[in-house]
């Protein structure tokens, strides 16, 4: 486990003075810096760095936006690092299909992976913009990469038995906490149980938790951070997890994203177009958004940390409610 590092400090500076070094070259000098924790969420932090520095061949110092995530060990960090720096590398970062923040360094004894801080407008209102566009660049960015070759220090492979593994207990969960629903949580999982399924090909480098919080909007590009929780599996699990994710915006604010149906079958065709057309990618997408919707679900009723308030928490339960009756219409009933 890393050891909490206070903000600014000492040991951070040297960290930053020899990053800096490393970057631009030994001629470069750091003149000020501040840090500025910008997690709202999660077990791990990450810290926006601004340091002003004199770089060589100019005469007043030059801002430089660095962002900073702590890991708890050095393999987690490690892959992340070395992940970045072979995203850099691939075609689809080199030509354009996706940005990625560059990887700058690596202080071990602080599990802290260093990198470039990526400016670019929230995805969702920029899809509200020019939903075509929009989505016609992300299914590029998608398919650019899905065709990176996997780094071997990924562990294991995230197919739908282990998709199922994990969402076990969590259906069971639910059950106890919303009783009358629990006829429909059960055939619901029951239905995954017996149609998981299958990808042609070999597993492919997979985001993971591919949405709109990792995802920003620069021009006409997709800018795409956060691989922590990258792996191998089925292109439809990463499409499957971002549709999910525009579902519930257009369930939340009807309209602001247009008809969900053809937003769905927008994002398909263009992802299709650029990976290549295969018969069943939609049914195999479908099928991981419905087990994504369900861990949503639980992750809308037992999380109490990000927004403990006692209003926050009876909107996400409303919007649970709301969820539910998406999966009650998918198993083709609304009874519990």
């Amino acid at each position: 486990m890393s050891a909490p590092v206070a903000l600014p400090s000492p040991e951070l500076e040297v960290v930053l003075r020899a990053t800096l070094g490393d970057v631009i070259g030994p001629a470069a000098r750091l003149d000020a810096w501040t840090a500025t924790l910008v997690t709202r969420h999660g077990r791990r932090r990450v810290v926006h760095f601004e340091l002003d520095a004199f770089l060589p061949g100019r005469s007043d110092p030059q801002r430089l936006d660095w962002v900073g995530k702590f890991y708890d060990g050095d393999v987690e960090a490690r892959r992340v690092a070395g992940l970045l720096e072979g995203l850099a590398r691939c075609d689809g970062s080199r030509h354009g299909a996706f940005v990625v923040p560059t990887l700058l360094g690596y202080d071990a004894p602080r599990y802290l992976v260093l990198m470039t801080y990526e400016t670019g407008e929230e995805l969702t209102p920029a899809l509200a913009r020019s939903g075509a566009v929009v989505l016609e660049a992300i299914g590029r960015a998608l398919a650019a990469l899905h065709a990176v070759s996997p780094p071997a220090a990924l562990p294991g492979v995230t197919t739908p038995a282990v998709v199922l593994e994990r969402l076990r207990a969590r259906v069971a969960a639910m059950c106890e906490r919303v009783p009358e629903a629990g006829g429909v949580l059960r055939r619901a999982f029951t239905r995954l149980e017996r149609e998981p399924p299958v990808d042609p090909r070999a597993p492919v480098l997979l985001h993971g938790d591919f949405g709109p919080a990792q995802l920003l909007w620069r021009g006409d590009r997709v800018v795409i951070f956060d691989f922590d929780r990258a792996t191998l599996g089925d292109p439809a699990l990463d499409l499957g997890t971002i549709l999910t994710q525009f579902r519930r915006s257009t369930l939340r604010k009807p309209g602001r994203l247009g008809d969900f149906a053809t937003l769905r079958a927008t994002l398909i065709d263009a992802y299709a177009r650029h990976a290549g057309r295969e018969p069943g990618l939609a049914d195999r997408v479908r099928w991981y958004e419905r087990t994504t919707l369900l861990g949503k679900i639980h992750s809308l009723l037992f999380d109490t940390t990000r927004h403990p308030e006692p209003a926050a928490l009876e909107r996400r339960r409303t919007e649970a409610v709301r969820l539910l009756e998406e999966i009650a219409a998918a198993v083709g009933s609304s009874s519990g």
